[in-house]
């Protein structure tokens, strides 16, 4: 008789153990489906704030000589586009003072949308504008160069435009926004501000 009652709380713990284990898998998979890279972004909790710029430092990696870590801090901001003429890629230097109004425009009407197969393919029928903001490494420059930190693209068709998620860990995810006439208000600034020729 006591074996009996014994076998059937095991069989009851065992079975609300088990239950607690999937109730909280089934909660971890839908908090990943409604909380993940596919989620509802706010455009000025995506793309680095001008202000945000000066005190960007953090750590990635350990220098395998001396085992300490690699220290990152801001280096510059870069303008990427093709050039039809020459048919290469051209990159030149943005200031700080560009990237503020751009970070303006940025804020001012733009939408996240969801990324669907038709407005992640306007991203590759023509090369799109693409911002990138560098780090560099404070001290072991010997390591490495600078490396992108985060890229904006400005798609030429469809007012779209989309912003790489800093710390996405499977590969490379964006968020996507749109916002009318965005294209064309970015290339007149940077044709305004800079030597930059985008025909």
């Amino acid at each position: 008789m006591v074996d009996a009652n014994k076998t059937k709380e095991i069989r009851n713990l065992v079975f609300v153990l088990s239950a607690s284990v999937i109730a909280g898998f089934l909660f971890f998979l839908g908090l990943l489906y409604f909380y993940g890279p596919s989620g509802q972004y706010l455009i000025n909790n995506v793309v680095l704030s001008p202000e945000s710029l000066h005190q960007l430092s953090y750590t990635e990696g350990v220098k395998k000589s001396t085992k300490q870590q690699l220290r990152f801090a801001f280096d510059r901001i870069e303008l990427m586009r093709w050039d039809l003429s020459s048919k290469t890629w051209k990159q030149e230097k943005i200031s700080k003072e560009l990237y503020q109004e751009l970070y303006a425009i940025l804020l001012s009407g733009s939408k996240n949308v969801e990324a669907s197969p038709q407005i992640n393919d306007l991203f590759y029928k023509k090369l799109p504008l693409s911002i990138s903001i560098y780090v560099k490494p404070e001290s072991f420059s010997d390591v490495m160069e600078s490396k992108i930190f985060q890229t904006m693209q400005f798609a030429e068709i469809g007012d779209y435009f989309r912003v790489e998620l800093i710390g996405a860990n499977a590969g490379q995810e964006w968020a996507y926004f749109y916002r009318s006439g965005i294209y064309k208000e970015v290339s007149e600034l940077l044709l305004r501000s800079t030597s930059v020729s985008l025909n």
